[in-house]
This record gives structure tokens, C-alpha cells and sequence, in this order.
């Protein structure tokens, strides 16, 4: 199919992952980023623009994207994160022939930086509402959705692989226990704990100049990073971190699959939607707690044989039961094209 997609495509971030995925699956994709165009403003102009909604940010995005449903006559307008896309571009993508209309979040539609008055006017335009959390799904039937699809959360099987590091690499990545997100509170005070363990933690990711621990902020080292540089990370821990997000209530997150997919071993907070990806004590390791965390940590940095066979046996896992983008974004088209066409999410 000729697709058309939009969203904030970021080399190495999850939206123009995905991207990839449509290409490796054979379909003709064009792309329209937004991010050069928020780029164009000034700091402040962006900032209230963003906030807002609305301004000449979201008037050039409309205008380019309306040049380019004119010009590449797409089967499937594939919005991803589309805050930003105006009610009146999927009224235009209609009258230029576009047969499906798709949205795609992996965020919570909850909170209020992942949603805006152009998304939730638009919901009922869509085709079909694609949603990476279960808590999101009756939401977005409630909110206007006509077909809610709930997708799992996935992996890049070119960037999220296993890697040998060189001595530069492990020198900059090398650690017992890596951290990689962004600063909360909660995942503050775990941290927290473990860094009062004598092992050398690393914590990589934005906010982190936030924290309030002494013993975290040695440990620290702020601002995102992407592609590669997140793969060498990943790769120079001991034991990877999977710490949930309270702030936007995940029970399960892409870092979830990412980490078992480069062939790492996770020690991930214990729920029911990681249970259902990942065997505990076999394909990733779970805990319970602060007190739970730091017994583990302590056992499994120290425990390198089974450390291994427990994160081989998680790549494994990724591989058998589908959870690249390419085998979730299938599933997403086929379900399009061929309503109740679908698998489990997980």
C-alpha cells in the first residue's frame, strides 16, 4: 500500500522505528516530520505554541500535510502521536480518496502532553484507534473511536540486537546496573536503594537533574539518548533496569521489550502484562518492592551464568512470539483491511 505517516520522527525514537517497519514490509511509504517544523520557532514561541495547540506551528504542519496527501494520493493516512493534526486534514484526506484513516499511540491517551482538542475532535475520523495500554482501550471507545485496537509493544529487529562492545565502548557504557528513562519520584527512591548497594549503577535519560539523592545523582547522567548509543548502553549492564512509569500508570512499556531483544537480562517490576510477555525467573526477572529490588540486584549482579541463559532465553522469547514492529504492524493492517483479523497483544 502507498502510506502516508506523519508524527515526530526522531532518528532512533519508537515513531520513525516504525516507519522502518512499514518500508521492511513492502509498503511505499512518505513521510512528513514535524519536529523540523516546531524546530523553525523560537524557544518561547514553541513553547506557548506547543502548550496551546495552535499558532503558525500547527497552521504549517496542516498546510504540508495537505500538500502531501495532494501529491502522494495515499491508501492510509498513518497519524502517529497526532496532537498536532487538525479534524480538517483527515476531512481533506477523505476527499483526496484516502481509504483508511489510522492513529497510533504508545503513550496514554490520559494524560494531558498526550492528547489535545485536534485529537480528541478528530478520534471518530479514524479507521481504526491504535493503543500500546489495556487501561486505554474503553477510553477510547468512550471518547469517539469507532475501532480501538490494542497493539503490543515492540522492538527494532535492526537496532535492538545483541552487541559486543569495544574498549570504548564498555569503557563508557560499562556498569553492574543501568537505569535508562526518565526521572520520577518513585523511580527515584528505588534507585535510590540501590545505589546504597556497592555496585557501580548508571542512570541515563531526561529530568534526572531533578533528583533530590545524593547517591543518585553521582550515578547520573542526564539528557535521552537513541539508536546506537541506547543499544551500547543497554549493553554494557550487568542487570537492566525495567522501572514503570506511576505518572502515566504503565503496567508494561517498549523498554520491556527492547531490553530481552538486545539480548540483556531485565529485572523489571512485577506485573501481570510482563508475566504475560516474559517468564519469571526464565526469560527476564521480576520483583516486588524496594526491599525486593535491592535482594535481587544484589543476587543476579553477582550471578553471571545464569544472568546469561536467562537473557538468551528472553531474546528468544521476543523472537518466537512476534514482537518486532514488522509482525505488531501486520497485525495492525491486517486488522484494518480485515476486521477481526487479529491476535493477542502479547
Amino acid at each position: 500500500m502507498r502510506i502516508l505517516y506523519t508524527g515526530p520522527l526522531r532518528a532512533g525514537d519508537t515513531c520513525e522505528l516504525r516507519l522502518r517497519a512499514l518500508g521492511r514490509l513492502g509498503h511505499e511509504t512518505t513521510a512528513v516530520d514535524y519536529l523540523p517544523i516546531v524546530a523553525r520557532r523560537g524557544a518561547f514561541a514553541r513553547r506557548v505554541q506547543w502548550r496551546l495547540r495552535m499558532g503558525s506551528l500547527v497552521r504549517e504542519y496542516e498546510r504540508t500535510l495537505r500538500e502531501a496527501l495532494a501529491t502522494t494520493r495515499p491508501d492510509v493516512l498513518w497519524v502517529d502521536k497526532g496532537i498536532l493534526v487538525p479534524p480538517g486534514v483527515l476531512d481533506a484526506a477523505r476527499l483526496q480518496g484516502v481509504r483508511w484513516l489510522v492513529h497510533y499511540s504508545p503513550d496514554n491517551y490520559l494524560l494531558q502532553q498526550n492528547a489535545s482538542r485536534h485529537l480528541w475532535r478528530g478520534l471518530s475520523r479514524y479507521d481504526l484507534v491504535v493503543t500500546t495500554k489495556r487501561s486505554n482501550v474503553a477510553l477510547l471507545g468512550s471518547a469517539g473511536a469507532r475501532r480501538v485496537f490494542l497493539s503490543g509493544n515492540a522492538y527494532d529487529p535492526e537496532l535492538h540486537r545483541p552487541i559486543v562492545l569495544d574498549a570504548a565502548g564498555r569503557a563508557a557504557n560499562d556498569a553492574d546496573v543501568s537505569f535508562i528513562g526518565r526521572w520520577e519520584p518513585a523511580r527515584e527512591r528505588l534507585l535510590d536503594a540501590v545505589a546504597a548497594l556497592p555496585v557501580r549503577l548508571r542512570v541515563r535519560g531526561p529530568g534526572w537533574e531533578r533528583t533530590r539523592s545524593r547517591l543518585v545523582r553521582a550515578a547520573c547522567e542526564p539528557g535521552a539518548i537513541y539508536g546506537d548509543d541506547y543499544v551500547r548502553a543497554i549493553a554494557g549492564a550487568k542487570v537492566n533496569l525495567g522501572l514503570l512509569s506511576t505518572w502515566a500508570g504503565d503496567a508494561i512499556t517498549q523498554r520491556s521489550i527492547e531490553l530481552p531483544a538486545c539480548g540483556a537480562f531485565m529485572l523489571a517490576e512485577r506485573t501481570g502484562e510482563h508475566r504475560l510477555h516474559f517468564a519469571d525467573g526464565e526469560e527476564a526477572v521480576f520483583f516486588e518492592g524496594i526491599d525486593d529490588l535491592v535482594r535481587k540486584v544484589a543476587r543476579w549482579v553477582a550471578a553471571e551464568d545464569a544472568r546469561a541463559r536467562i537473557a538468551a532465553a528472553g531474546r528468544v522469547r521476543c523472537l518466537r512470539s512476534g514482537y518486532a514492529y514488522d509482525d505488531r504492524l501486520r497485525e495492525i493492517l491486517d486488522e484494518l483491511v480485515a476486521p477481526g483479523a487479529r491476535r493477542s497483544a502479547a
